[in-house]
């Protein structure tokens, strides 16, 4: 059950692609991160946006 929260989504929405440019050194240790935890970057910076979002819908991203 702890597991089912980590499980991947069928892609219900239509995607957009978004380009970042980051340091190549900071690219580098990124993905190096991301091989550790079994993720592509992709799905990492997925997670991100939506931790995030959900962050931000509970107000603890508030300036006050």
């Amino acid at each position: 059950m702890a597991l089912r929260q980590y499980a991947k989504k069928a892609q219900k929405e239509e995607a957009t692609t978004i380009t970042a440019r980051v340091p190549q050194r900071r690219y580098e240790k990124f993905k190096s991160y991301c091989d550790t935890l079994g993720l592509s970057i992709n799905e990492a910076i997925n997670l991100l946006i939506e931790i995030e979002l959900k962050s931000e819908a509970k107000g603890e991203n508030s300036a006050d």
